[in-house]
């Protein structure tokens, strides 16, 4: 599919009927989607860039990554991956835009990897955290954040309606 290339982040492990949801809103709209998975319980499939991709772009397994019992230091080698992974995406295709979904731990690692792309490209975060100090996730970049309005867990009319927005 040609069109503009979305980058969605988007944990499957917790979150992955949101990212299918997602996903078909910006095919139906004609993008062309480059899902980044940095999941950390497990590999669900069917993302263009793996949570075994994003480990390994940070020079560890998935398994070594797991192994660390410890969800902070597993979010910060993830997000140390997915920033390299996203810049290497932006090389290789050229991204229209950026687009996450996630609660604390999700808004913590996308707002890193948008903080890494380069100004003027279209970044937004919708998370339960926009209610609240938004600096730590945004930095001095140019990310819009939305308010999630509901926990993101799993669709029905509000959560669909805000995806849909977010998306569009």
């Amino acid at each position: 599919m040609s069109g503009p290339n979305v980058l969605l982040i988007i944990t499957q492990d917790t979150k992955e009927q949101e990212a299918h949801y997602v996903r078909q809103i910006l095919e139906g709209a004609g993008c062309s989607v480059i899902h980044l998975d940095p999941s950390i319980r497990r590999t669900v499939g069917g993302a263009e860039i793996s949570p075994e991709d994003v480990a390994g772009a940070a020079g560890h397994t998935i398994e070594d990554v797991r192994a660390l019992g410890h969800e902070g230091k597993c979010q910060a080698v993830m997000t140390e991956g997915a920033v390299k992974c996203a810049l290497a995406a932006h090389e290789a295709q050229g991204l229209s835009g950026v687009l996450s979904i996630g609660g604390s731990m999700g808004t913590g690692l996308a707002g890193s990897v948008m903080q890494a792309l380069p100004y003027g490209l279209p970044k937004l975060i919708v998370s339960t955290m926009a209610s609240g100090f938004t600096k730590p996730y945004l930095g001095v970049k140019d990310i819009a954040i939305m308010n999630a309005v509901t926990d993101v867990s799993g669709i029905n009319s509000i959560r669909g309606e805000v995806y849909r927005n977010a998306a569009l």
